[in-house]
């Protein structure tokens, strides 16, 4: 495992993401793909991620409204150092998922849905420069709607690492 002080390093990354699997939702939907951005640091055991997954979903029924979807969370895991230059994270994260409906001709109080969801993510980093990685990550996201959704996610992207400035840190402990 990797060991840090809390808060020593802050982690940036982008990553473009798509959704991949089908079920029940996606006779309805389609999945385009999207992008998706975090901030990582270490937190005492472990390490804490706050991030945002943006996509948008085409209607397969001109009946029934296109979205555009965030996912915002907050989440917990651990890093592991497998060889020299890759290391494997893996964490649950929870957080909110917005759907935006693209319709003039739906009441006020719909245009808006949000949902509690849960997320496994894994992710394999391979290291290219000093504080650089190249990611891939496969995730399992559950959106708790009235009908459960279920989506899997592919993203790749990269990241780069710096040591946080005293000023961040101490405002953090």
């Amino acid at each position: 495992m990797v060991e840090e002080s809390p808060f020593e390093k802050i982690k940036i990354g982008l990553e473009y993401t798509n959704n991949f699997n089908r079920n029940i939702f996606h006779n309805t939907w389609h999945p385009s793909g999207g992008i998706k951005g975090f901030f990582e640091t270490p937190f005492y055991f472990g390490r804490t991620q706050f991030g945002l997954r943006i996509m948008n979903f085409k209607t397969k029924d001109l009946n029934i409204p296109e979205f555009s979807s965030w996912f915002v969370y907050a989440g917990w895991g651990v890093e592991f150092k497998t060889l020299r230059l890759l290391k494997l994270y893996s964490s649950l994260n929870i957080g909110s998922f917005q759907m935006d409906f693209e319709d003039e001709d739906i009441e006020e109080g719909l245009v808006s849905e949000s949902e509690l969801g849960i997320e496994f993510m894994v992710r394999l980093s391979f290291q290219i420069l000093k504080n650089a990685n190249l990611n891939i990550e496969g995730s399992y996201l559950r959106i708790f709607t009235n009908i459960k959704i279920d989506l899997l996610y592919v993203s790749a992207g990269i990241d780069y690492s710096f040591t946080a400035p005293d000023w961040l840190r101490a405002f953090l402990n």
